[in-house]
C-alpha cells in the first residue's frame, strides 16, 4: 500500500505543487475575508479567527514541507546526533551519564520523546515532525502575542511573513530538527506570557501566574542550548523592568510578580543541577557543557570568515536572503517612519522585539562559526517586527476612515511585499529532490554501513562509534555505547582531548558494544585520513579493538568491527543454515 503510494507520488510531482500552492491561496483568501468583514469582537478575545489561523498554519506548513519529512538520511549531522541521544536516553535517562550533547542541552533530546510516546518512531521522520510541531507552536505564540495589542484578523495577517519563510525554505540546515528549534519555541512563548501579563487587566492571581510561566520558559533555554542563555538573560531583565515599571504605585505586588518570574527561571536549573549532583556528574557536566563550550566559542573563525560562511550557504536558497532583505528594509522604515505610524505601535512590544533581534544577532555571531542553522534564531524576531509594521499600518488606516475599501492598502502591502515575491522565488526552484526517490528510500532506508550492522545486532545491543557518522545510530535504532554520538572531542587537538579520550575508552569498555564502527575514511564526514584520525591514533583504543573485535567490512567511508563472541555466534549460525545471510567481507 505505502509502496504504491510512494510510487505514485514519485511519478506525480504536480501533486506537491497543487497541495502547496492551493493551501496557501486558500489560507490567505480566508484571512482576507476575515480581515475585510466587520469584526465586533475586541482584540484579545477568542473567536473564529483563532481556529482558522491555528489550523491554517498547520495545513500550509505540512503542505509545503511534507516531502522533507520523508527524506532518507539526515539534512545535518546534528539531526542524527539528537535522535541518537534520544534513543540512548530511553535506555538510561540520566543525561551526562549516558549522553553528552556537546553544545546541545538535555531538553533538545527529551523534546523528541512526546511524539514517540504517541507512536511516532524515533527516526528522521519523527524528528522533523517534532520540528514542524514546534515551528507551528512558535508561529501560534507570535500570533497570540500580536493579538494582545491588535484584533485577531490583523494579528493573523501580520504573521504571514513568518509563515512564508518557514514554509518556503528548501535548504537542509533550515529544515531539520536542529538545536535551535526548541529554544526559539521557548522564547516565543516567554514573550507572549510577558506581554500578555503586562497588558492583562484581569484579576491579579490570573496575571501573576503568567510571570511564572515566562520565567520557566526562559529558565529552560540554557538547558536546551547554552547558546540561548544570553537571550534568556536579556529577556528576563526586560521582564523585570516591565514588572517594576508597571507597579511603581504598588511595590508589594510588583515584588511578588518579580519573585514569581524569578522562581520560574531558577526552577529548571534547580531540577537539573539537583539531578547532576545526585548522580555524581558535576565534573562531567561542568567540563563538557560549560568549560568546553566556552573553549569552543573562543576558538572559532574571524568575523569575515563567519560572514563568508553564512553568505556561501545562503546562495543556495534565495528565499532566506530575500526574507532578510525585506525584513531589514521594513524594520528600518518602521524606525524612521512617520510619527503617526509609530503611534500605533505598542512601545513595549516594539522595544522587546528589537531587543530580541539584537541579542539574537549576538547569539548568531558569538560562536565565531558560519553555520547557517544559527540564522534560524533571527527568523522569528525579524518576522515579528515585519508583522508589527503591517499591524500598525492596518490600525492607522482603520483610524483614518471607516470605509472598507481603504483596508485593501495594508492588505495588499502584506501580500505583495511579504508573500508574492517569496512565492515567485520558491516557484522558480525545482520540486523537492526526494520526490522521485520516495519509493526507493522506503524500500531501502539504510546505507551500506547500517546494512552490515543490522546483520549482527540483537535486542538490547549498543553501538560504538569513532569518527562522525551518527546517522547509523538512527538507521539501526541502536543506543550509543559512549556518551558522545561522535568523537570530534577525542580526535581534535584541544586542552580537553585527554579527558574526552579517557572517558570514551571507559564508556566503551563498560558497554562492550556488539558492533564498533570507525567512521574515518574516504568520503566520510569531517575525517577522511585514517592515518591521522583513525582509531589507531589512540593506542589504548586500538589495543582494545584488536583484543575484542573483528573487522567484517570496510565500506570505504567506514570500517565495521564486530565483537569476537558475536562474530563467532553469527558465523556458526550462518554456517549451519543454508538460508542464512553470509558474512559481509569476512575477517580482514
Amino acid at each position: 500500500m505505502l509502496k504504491a503510494l510512494f510510487r505514485w507520488l514519485d511519478a506525480t510531482p504536480g501533486f506537491y505543487w497543487a497541495c502547496a500552492i492551493g493551501s496557501l491561496i486558500l489560507f490567505v483568501s480566508v484571512l482576507v475575508r476575515l480581515f475585510l468583514v466587520v469584526q465586533v469582537q475586541t482584540a484579545g478575545k477568542r473567536g473564529p479567527v483563532d481556529a482558522v489561523f491555528w489550523a491554517g498554519v498547520a495545513v500550509v506548513l505540512s503542505a509545503w514541507r511534507w516531502p522533507f519529512l520523508l527524506a532518507a538520511g539526515h539534512f545535518n549531522p546534528d539531526e542524527s546526533q539528537l535522535i541518537a541521544g534520544a534513543i540512548t536516553l530511553k535506555r538510561d535517562w540520566v543525561f551526562w551519564r549516558s549522553v553528552d550533547g556537546a553544545t546541545a542541552g538535555p531538553l533538545d533530546f527529551f523534546a523528541l520523546w512526546p511524539l514517540h510516546f504517541l507512536g511516532v518512531p524515533l527516526d528522521f521522520f519523527g524528528a522533523r515532525l517534532t520540528a514542524l510541531v514546534l515551528i507551528w507552536g512558535t508561529i501560534v505564540a507570535c500570533y497570540q502575542t500580536l493579538k494582545v495589542f491588535y484584533k485577531p484578523e490583523v494579528a493573523a495577517l501580520a504573521c504571514l511573513p513568518m509563515l512564508v519563510i518557514y514554509a518556503f525554505v528548501t535548504q537542509g540546515d533550515f529544515l531539520h530538527y536542529s538545536t535551535e528549534t526548541l529554544p526559539i519555541f521557548l522564547v516565543a512563548w516567554a514573550w507572549y506570557f510577558i506581554l500578555s501579563a503586562k497588558a492583562d487587566r484581569r484579576q491579579e492571581n490570573q496575571v501573576s501566574v503568567k510571570w511564572f510561566w515566562a520565567g520557566l520558559c526562559l529558565g529552560c533555554l540554557p538547558w536546551a542550548k547554552l547558546q540561548g542563555a544570553p537571550i534568556a538573560a536579556a529577556v528576563f531583565v526586560f521582564a523585570l523592568f516591565l514588572i517594576f515599571r508597571q507597579g511603581r504605585s504598588n511595590w508589594n505586588q510588583s515584588s511578588k510578580n518579580g519573585l514569581r518570574a524569578s522562581l520560574g527561571i531558577v526552577t529548571p536549573s534547580v531540577f537539573w543541577i539537583g539531578m547532576i549532583c545526585s548522580f555524581g556528574l558535576w565534573s562531567d557536566f561542568y567540563t563538557s557543557y560549560i568549560e568546553h563550550n566556552l573553549f569552543y566559542q573562543e576558538t572559532g573563525s574571524s568575523f569575515p570568515e563567519v560572514m563568508h560562511g553564512f553568505l556561501g550557504y545562503l546562495g543556495g536558497d534565495p528565499t532566506v536572503p530575500f526574507f532578510f532583505c525585506v525584513s531589514i528594509s521594513i524594520i528600518v522604515g518602521l524606525l524612521l517612519g512617520k510619527r503617526t505610524l509609530r503611534d500605533h505601535l505598542p512601545s513595549v512590544m516594539l522595544g522587546g522585539a528589537i531587543l530580541w533581534m539584537v541579542v539574537c544577532c549576538y547569539v548568531v555571531l558569538a560562536p565565531h562559526r558560519g553555520f547557517p542553522h544559527y540564522l534560524v534564531f533571527l527568523f522569528v524576531p525579524m518576522g515579528l517586527l515585519c508583522g508589527l509594521a503591517f499591524a500598525a499600518w492596518a490600525a492607522r488606516v482603520g483610524e483614518v476612515t471607516p470605509r472598507r475599501v481603504i483596508h485593501f492598502f495594508p492588505l495588499l502591502g502584506i501580500i505583495l511585499i511579504g508573500v508574492v515575491p517569496a512565492l515567485i522565488f520558491r516557484l522558480r526552484q525545482p520540486s523537492p529532490f526526494m520526490i522521485g526517490l520516495l519509493a526507493r528510500d522506503w524500500a531501502n532506508p539504510r546505507n551500506e554501513v547500517s546494512q552490515v550492522i543490522v546483520r549482527y545486532r540483537q535486542p538490547g545491543d549498543t553501538l560504538g562509534m569513532w569518527g562522525w557518522f551518527p546517522q547509523v545510530y538512527v538507521e539501526t535504532n541502536l543506543a550509543q555505547a559512549t556518551r558522545d554520538a561522535h568523537s570530534q572531542t577525542s580526535i581534535d587537538a584541544s586542552p580537553f582531548g585527554r579527558y574526552y579520550q579517557k572517558r570514551y575508552l571507559k564508556d566503551l569498555a563498560s558497554a562492550r558494544p556488539a558492533v564498533f564502527v570507525d567512521a574515518v575514511g574516504r568520503n566520510a564526514f569531517a575525517y577522511t585520513d585514517r592515518d591521522s584520525y583513525g582509531h589507531e591514533m589512540f593506542p589504548a583504543l586500538d589495543d582494545f579493538v584488536k583484543a575484542n573485535y573483528r573487522l567484517v567490512k570496510d565500506c570505504s567511508l567506514a570500517r565495521v568491527y564486530v565483537r569476537v563472541d558475536r562474530f563467532m555466534e553469527k558465523e556458526n549460525n550462518y554456517g549451519s543454515s543454508s538460508s542464512g545471510p553470509k558474512s559481509s567481507g569476512g575477517i580482514r
